[in-house]
Formats: structure tokens, C-alpha cells, sequence
């Protein structure tokens, strides 16, 4: 009302009539008891698995033919869900439906041709389908398509070759998908040409045959992750990838090298890790975010330090954090570090972080005991969690700089920040944003 969107024709209605009359009709499109028939007006719909039967198993719904949304929602995801009507009677219904999920639907063990004509779908979930061995050549007609998730589909044998429109694309735990090189079907050969459209995609587990990813085949990728991923051995790059912006790859335990520059940007437990590629500046000068985790034998960053864009970075290596403040560029962006299981009993030293950090997250480092005081001069924000072993706070307490704090699963150090009788609150009371798990 305040913006002048409630309008009356005549102009001779009270906003406040106009705007009750608004609210009661989009109330009778979301709202209903169960027991009853889903209504005609019906635009979004969402349940809980658990409430199906009240929905009388929706045989109702293809009434709601200019339904938008359906998705189902549980808080216990060991549960699934069906219902009897037919999904070809759905389709045939529901044709204006933007966001469709069956996730974790139990019955449900094709997905039938007439899913082409839902023109106007943006996103299909199929996550958890465990019966579902393929999908239908239709799906290529849906030229709207944004979002396909695949996640623990474990029959799932292959994929169309005309998904032109994808921008995300999720494959979790899909055992007898087969990706040789990049991605080889065994069903259907997928040409890597035709995803220059992806912008980000999502393998996780199963796809034992994936030994070499190709980023050059996926121009477009702002965000890629390749998770337990139990042969994939390399990662190669040969020319500048302009959009990356987050790579992310963690189990991966045969991950070694790259081919011809290579590169290389979230690692987490690939303990066959060897180099880093030399001119990460020039492969990918769109990177913001780099995390590498458990690699052990990545103990240098290349000459010429990191993208400059690059403002988040996550290690777990003393040698490699005491290597970045020599590699930095003097123009670099790079604001945030988190230090991940690292094994040492006092951090961090004077000169050791770069003077460009404002925020440091220390987390998951058993061993840590004591904090310098200088090393903390340049931050404004600190974190510490699962710190089990840090005893105190620096003894000159912490700099003024540092506006924001929070301490979380640290349990000797919990005690001494308690208010008021800590022996370190008087060190941080001064605070203005304090978050302390106590």
C-alpha cells in the first residue's frame, strides 16, 4: 500500500478494502486443510512427505493446472514418498509449472516423454530417484531448463547430449554413471562441446571411471565441485578460464598433477597433490576463492603468487602459509584466511600473515595452545572454533583493531571468557560484535 501497488479501477475503494480483497485471494491459493482437494487456484505447493495420504495422494492436483511450484520437503531425509496418480496425466496437466521435485519419491522409476512439454520448466529435481535408469529424449526440448539435479540416482546410466540450456548441473552419488576422460557415457556419448553453457556443476562420489577433468571443455563455469571422486588423477587447463570463480575438490585420493599448465584450487585430502600450476594469475584471473585442505606435499605457492581477485583463501599447510606473504602481489585483493587442522602449539608468528588480512578463522587445530599478539595487529575480525587446547587469549590481550569475535568449541578458553569473572573477559569486553559459545 505504502508503494501504490494496490489499485481499484473506479478508484472507489479503500486501499485497505483493496488490499484485504489482495491477501484473500493469494491466501486461498497457498492455504488449505488437509483431507481437502488441493484448490483449482492452486499456484505453489509444498508438503511434507509425511502428509501425502492427506493430500488424497494428490489426485486432485492435476486440477491446479496453472500450478508454478511443487515441492516436497521432509526434516527426516531417510523417509521417501509416492502417490498413485499418474505422472504422464500430471505432465499433461500442469504445463506452466516453472519448479518441479520429486525428490525421494520411491515409486516413481521413469520419467516419461511428456516431461518435453513442461516449456516453461526452469528446474527438475530427481534426487534420491533410486529407480530411474535413464532419462527421456524429450528432456532436450526444455529450452528453459536451468537446474537438473541427479543426486543418489544409483541406476542412472545416462545422459542426454542435447542439455544445451543447463546452467547448474548436480550428480551425486550416481554409481553407474560412467565418465571416462571428461564424460563418456555408456549409453550416450555426450560432445563436450555442448557444455559451453554450464555455470556450475557438482559431481560427487560414485563416476569411479572419471581419471581426467578438462576444464577447457567448460568455458562457462563459475563454480565447479568434485567430490570423492576416487580415480580422478589430474585436472588440466592450457588456456585462461575467465569465469571461474570457486573450484572445490575434496576426497579425491588418486589426485596428483596437472596436464600441460594445470591448476588447482580447493584440495581437500589429495595427498598425491605434486604442484600447483606456475601462472595461476594468467589460467584463471577471475578466481575469488581458493581453499586448499590436507595436501601435504603442496608446500610453496608458484612464482607469482595468487590471482589478484583472489579474497578468501583456506590452508592447512604451515609452509604454504608461510609462503603467501612472499608470493603476494603488493595489489592484492586478498582479505580472508581460514587455517584449517594445522599442527602447531602457537600461532600466528609477526610476520607470518599478510598485512592485507582483515579476517582470520583459526578452526579445527587440536594442538593450538597460545596466540601471538603481533600477528593479530592487522585484523578486525577473529574466529577460533574447535580449538580444544587453546588455553588463553594473548596476554597483552587482543588489539584494538579486532571489532568482532567469536569463540566457539573452545573449551578451556570458554571458561576464562565468561562474563564477568573470566580471567580473559576483561580482554574482550571491549568488543562491539561478540559471539562466544558459552
Amino acid at each position: 500500500m505504502a508503494q501504490n501497488f494496490l489499485q481499484s479501477p473506479q478508484q472507489m475503494r479503500h486501499p485497505e478494502e483493496v488490499g484485504e480483497e489482495y491477501f484473500n485471494d493469494l491466501l486461498s491459493r497457498l492455504k488449505f486443510d488437509k483431507g481437502e482437494c488441493i484448490p483449482k487456484t492452486t499456484r505453489h505447493f509444498s508438503f511434507e512427505f509425511c502428509d501425502v495420504k492427506s493430500f488424497d495422494n494428490f489426485g486432485s492436483l492435476t486440477d491446479a493446472k496453472r500450478l508454478r511450484s511443487f515441492l516436497p520437503i521432509s526434516q527426516f531425509w531417510e523417509r521417501q514418498w509416492h502417490f498413485k496418480i499418474s505422472i504422464h496425466d500430471l505432465f499433461s496437466k500442469i504445463k506452466f509449472i516453472r519448479m518441479l521435485s520429486f525428490c525421494r519419491c520411491s515409486f516413481l522409476r521413469e520419467v516419461p516423454d511428456s516431461v518435453g512439454d513442461l516449456k516453461h520448466l526452469h528446474s527438475l529435481d530427481l534426487s534420491w530417484c533410486t529407480a530411474i535408469q535413464k532419462l527421456p529424449d524429450s528432456i532436450c526440448l526444455l529450452y528453459n531448463l536451468l537446474i537438473l539435479k541427479l543426486n543418489y540416482c544409483s541406476k542412472l546410466k545416462g545422459l542426454s547430449e542435447q542439455l544445451f540450456h543447463l546452467k547448474k548441473l548436480f550428480i551425486n552419488y550416481c554409481d553407474k554413471v560412467v565418465i571416462s576422460e571428461i564424460w563418456s557415457c555408456p549409453l550416450v556419448s555426450i560432445p563436450m562441446t555442448h557444455y559451453d553453457f554450464l555455470e556450475e556443476m557438482c559431481i560427487v562420489g560414485g563416476c569411479d571411471s572419471l581419471r581426467i577433468f578438462r576444464l577447457d571443455f567448460f568455458p562457462k563455469l563459475r563454480l565447479l565441485q568434485l567430490r570423492s571422486c576416487q580415480n580422478l588423477r589430474r585436472m588440466s587447463q592450457e588456456y585462461a578460464h575467465n569465469h571461474l570463480m570457486y573450484l572445490y575438490i575434496n576426497d579425491c585420493p588418486q589426485f596428483e598433477s596437472f596436464l600441460g599448465e594445470g591448476l588447482s584450487a580447493t584440495l581437500i585430502g589429495n595427498e598425491n597433490l605434486k604442484l600447483l600450476p606456475k601462472p595461476m594469475q594468467i589460467l584463471l584471473p577471475s578466481l575469488t576463492r581458493l581453499h586448499m585442505i590436507d595436501c601435504p606435499k603442496v608446500e610453496m605457492f608458484p612464482d607469482g603468487g595468487l590471482p589478484l581477485k583472489v579474497k578468501d583463501l583456506s590452508l592447512s599447510s604451515l609452509k604454504l602459509i608461510a609462503s603467501l606473504r612472499q608470493t603476494l602481489d603488493p595489489n592484492t585483493c586478498l582479505e580472508s584466511l581460514s587455517i584449517e587442522k594445522l599442527d602447531v602449539e602457537c600461532f600466528p608468528d609477526e610476520v607470518l600473515l599478510p598485512s592485507s588480512l582483515t579476517f582470520l578463522k583459526i578452526y579445527f587445530c587440536r594442538n593450538l595452545k597460545k596466540m601471538h599478539f603481533k600477528g593479530l595487529c592487522h585484523l578486525s575480525s577473529l574466529s577460533l572454533q574447535h580449538c580444544h587446547n587453546l588455553q588463553c587469549l594473548p596476554e597483552e590481550g587482543l588489539p584494538k583493531s579486532i571489532s568482532s569475535l567469536s569463540i566457539w568449541r573452545c573449551s578451556l578458553l570458554k571458561k576464562r571468557c565468561q562474563n564477568p569473572d573470566g580471567e580473559d573477559w576483561g580482554k574482550i569486553a571491549h568488543i562491539q560484535e561478540l559471539e562466544l559459545d558459552v
